[in-house]
């Protein structure tokens, strides 16, 4: 009887002091949590319906110039605690916005009066 005590005893001692790794405390949230899970769907070969609101959110950073979005998204996947710079460049990297249009120079009005304008023909 005691000898059973004694290992309850033993295991339950032996559990309660096994770090735990997360508590309520440390539990990611918002824009913190969407980083993390976005760098893990991202990396992954596959994406399950979980990685929906991350891609989601990781997609939606779309700004006028492509190196814009490039830098907001790096920061944003920097929001996840822990996570190395060289990941977050190889996610961005692996998955880029797509690049700015050409820029399209503004048409010439036509104007039959002026020698200069030659109007095209319609």
């Amino acid at each position: 009887m005691k000898l059973k005590t004694l290992v309850a005893a033993s295991v339950l001692a032996a559990t309660a002091s096994m770090p735990f790794t997360a508590n309520a405390q440390e539990a990611l949230t918002g824009d913190t949590k969407l980083a993390c899970e976005a760098i893990m769907c991202l990396m992954s070969p596959t994406r399950p319906a979980e990685c929906t609101a991350a891609i989601t959110k990781y997609f939606s950073i779309s700004l006028r110039r492509f190196s814009s979005t490039l830098r907001a998204r790096k920061n944003f996947l920097s929001l996840c605690p822990r996570v190395d710079p060289n990941t977050v460049d190889q996610v961005v990297n692996n998955n880029p916005p797509e690049p700015d249009p050409p820029e399209v120079p503004e048409p010439v009005p036509c104007n039959p009066r002026d020698p200069n304008i030659r109007c095209q023909e319609r």
